[in-house]
């Protein structure tokens, strides 16, 4: 069973990999539409979700998690702009910011759901 946990993360995580290379290729390359990325960032917000949150088709969500999701993802927007030639501070500043504002709101959320008595 953690075997096949594994390997569905990993096939998982070349996946998102490539389908982002390929859209940063065809950007490049292409002038592919915008609009397009929209597609893609709900199809990397997907698969993401499988890899952090899901373990053996058990949902497991915690602070933690959700941590790392969000810098995941904001690697992900990071290096977009990075190789479109975007400015990257503004967008720094608004990951900062974002992050400043829902992660204590997140940790004081989970740490209500949690029943008295256990530890996560």
């Amino acid at each position: 069973m953690q075997r096949r946990v594994v390997v569905e993360k990993v096939t998982d995580a070349i996946l998102a990999v490539v389908i982002f290379l390929i859209y940063i290729y065809a950007s490049l390359a292409y002038s592919i539409n915008q609009v397009f990325w929209l597609l893609i960032i709900v199809l990397l917000g997907l698969l993401l979700t499988r890899i952090v949150f899901i373990d053996g088709g058990e949902r497991r969500i915690t602070f933690a998690r959700s941590v790392v999701f969000y810098l995941i993802v904001a690697m992900i927007v990071l290096l977009r702009y990075l190789a479109l030639g975007y400015p990257v501070v503004p967008l720094l500043r608004g990951i900062v910011l974002v992050g400043i504002v829902a992660f204590p709101i997140l940790y004081i959320w989970e740490r209500r759901s949690v029943p008295r008595g256990t530890d996560r």
